[in-house]
């Protein structure tokens, strides 16, 4: 009985691990990308104006608090930003990266968790937002709109 018990824990804890991973470049996690009409600077703006605005300044459910890191690296030409709770800032719940594309475009990806409420319905949202430069969070609302 004992030892029943102790390989149930086991399997639980190796499971809850591999779920509290988040997003990472080794999961089969839903992913998108899409093009911005500007450059990968304004792009990378543009998500970090979509995270502030849908989620970091926003009250949610069960007073969840949301937080996100971000780096551009000039040298690569490349950013990339991870949304994460403020509980558990090592699960990326949504990751992009942004790429120049040419001159005046860039090539952002988007990879989210897979679970509501970071589903295709958010994806969809986040790359409206990104590419029309305003923020419109998944219930269709601009938050900066009074």
């Amino acid at each position: 009985m004992r030892r029943l018990l102790l390989s149930g824990l086991c399997a639980i804890t190796l499971l809850s691990g591999c779920a509290s991973r988040g997003v990472d470049a080794t999961g089969d996690f839903p992913t998108q990308a899409f093009e911005v009409s500007t450059d990968y600077y304004q792009a990378q703006r543009r998500v970090r104006e979509y995270l502030k605005a849908c989620f970091v300044d926003r009250q949610h459910a069960f007073n969840v608090a949301y937080d996100f890191t971000g780096s551009v690296d000039p040298k690569a030409t490349t950013g990339e930003t991870r949304l994460f709770t403020v509980n558990e800032p090592a699960r990326a719940l949504m990751r992009f990266t942004v790429r120049p594309a040419g001159e005046r475009s860039a090539k952002a990806t988007l990879t989210v968790v897979g679970i509501a409420p970071f589903d295709q319905q958010e994806m969809d949202a986040a790359i409206r937002s990104i590419q029309s430069a305003t923020p419109i969070c998944r219930d269709g609302k601009n938050p900066l709109a009074s």
